[in-house]
């Protein structure tokens, strides 16, 4: 990050302890429910600082809130209640933080299957990244970004309604995005009729 540190970097790290239950693999016909991020989370920051504010002071407003603010907008955090209640519960067999990597992060719960998504319309935020840096959807856009959703995770079919009514319980918007298949990578539709595959 040249572009904010120059000298003493302070960082911190973040250990877990990983539940090594009996859980279930997901595979080809699983469904991927998407569930809402705050802003942009932990992605693309480089990308976005250096495309807005080539164009944006701190203080412009931008998306019905100032610049500043939807850069150091917090996180969402899935991790507590939510996702103790889906694992815990059986309701859900993995999960993706759509953080760094983008909608790429899916590779890490699909492995050699692929996805067939339709995707909700970008926050206004992220139409701005891409419109003010000329930047391709698929090309950059959905492999940086968590394009409004912050969270994926794959559910058999019949779990589906336990599984959305536990997110919504929760205070979440969330997606039925589509499901698993066999092979074929990431396929994202978006509501435009833009064709992705990233």
């Amino acid at each position: 990050m040249p572009d904010l540190v120059n000298g003493i970097d302070v960082s911190c790290t973040v250990l877990g302890i990983k539940n090594t239950g009996n859980y279930e693999m997901t595979k080809a016909g699983d469904i991927v429910i998407g569930i809402e991020s705050s802003g942009l989370h932990m992605n693309g920051y480089t990308l976005a600082r250096k495309v807005l504010l080539g164009r944006y002071g701190l203080e412009d407003e931008i998306c019905g809130d100032k610049l500043v603010n939807w850069l150091l907008r917090p996180t969402a955090y899935y991790g507590g209640d939510l996702l103790i209640r889906l694992y815990g519960g059986g309701l859900i067999k993995s999960a993706v933080h759509v953080t760094g990597g983008g909608f790429t992060k899916m590779r890490r719960a699909i492995g050699d299957l692929g996805v067939e998504l339709e995707v909700p319309e970008p926050p206004c935020i992220f139409k701005v990244i891409r419109e003010t840096g000329n930047i391709e959807w698929g090309g950059e856009m959905y492999r940086v970004f968590n394009m409004g959703i912050g969270l994926m995770v794959m559910t058999s079919e019949e779990r589906v309604d336990d599984a959305v009514r536990v997110i919504r319980s929760s205070g979440f918007n969330y997606w039925v995005l589509g499901r698993v298949v066999d092979g074929g990578g990431i396929n994202i539709s978006m509501n435009n009729g833009v064709k992705l595959r990233v």
